[in-house]
C-alpha cells in the first residue's frame, strides 16, 4: 500500500489543476465540480488498492471524470428538469397569476407550434407533461438519444423565436408610441 501512495500523490500533482479547470468549464463554477474531481481520485485510488495496473493514470483519470460528470448530468436532469419550461408548481397561486401562467403557458405552445413535429411534441412531453426520455421515446418511435437531442434543438430554435417575437413586440411598441 505504501507504493501506491506516492502513485497517487503524482496523478494529483499532474492532474488536479486542470482536473479542476476542465471541470469548471463543464459544470460552471458550482460546489459539485470538487466534488466530483474528488470522487474521480477516489475511484483512481480504490483502483491501485485492488492491484490493478492503470497503464496510463492520466487518460484513466480524465475517463473516470467524464463517466462521472455524466452521471451527475443524468442524475440532475431527473431531480431538476430544464426550468425554463417548466410551469410553476406554487401551491396556492392567486387568480391574477393563474391569469398570467395560463397565458405564458398558451404563448409557450403557440411558439412550441411553430417547431418541428418531433420537436414540438418532445418539448411538450417533457416540459408540460413531465414525461421522462424513455418514454418520449417509446411514444414518438426513437431512442432516448435521439429525443435528447430534439430536446436540444427544439429548446435552441424556441429560444431563436421567443427572440423574434420580442423584437417583434417592441417594434410594434415603438410604433405605437410613434403613430
Amino acid at each position: 500500500m505504501f507504493e501506491k501512495q506516492p502513485v497517487l500523490e503524482e496523478i494529483i500533482r499532474l492532474t488536479g489543476p486542470e482536473a479542476v479547470k476542465r471541470a469548471n468549464e463543464i459544470l460552471g463554477e458550482c460546489a459539485e465540480t470538487e466534488d466530483i474531481v474528488q470522487e474521480a481520485f477516489i475511484k483512481v485510488y480504490k483502483r491501485l488498492l485492488r492491484d490493478e495496473c492503470i497503464r496510463h493514470p492520466r487518460t484513466y483519470f480524465f475517463r473516470v471524470l467524464k463517466n462521472l460528470y455524466a452521471d451527475y448530468r443524468r442524475q440532475s436532469r431527473i431531480t431538476a428538469p430544464d426550468s425554463v419550461l417548466t410551469p410553476r408548481s406554487d401551491p396556492a397561486p392567486s387568480p391574477r397569476e393563474r391569469m398570467i401562467e395560463a397565458e405564458e403557458e398558451g404563448y409557450l405552445r403557440h411558439c412550441v407550434d411553430r417547431l418541428p413535429l418531433n420537436q414540438g411534441k418532445a418539448l411538450i412531453l417533457y416540459h408540460f407533461e413531465r414525461k421522462t426520455y424513455r418514454e418520449i421515446a417509446r411514444e414518438i418511435g426513437k431512442t432516448e438519444k435521439a429525443v435528447e437531442c430534439l430536446l436540444a434543438k427544439a429548446r435552441k430554435r424556441l429560444r431563436k423565436i421567443l427572440e423574434k417575437e420580442r423584437v417583434l413586440a417592441e417594434v410594434w411598441r415603438l410604433l405605437d408610441k410613434v403613430l
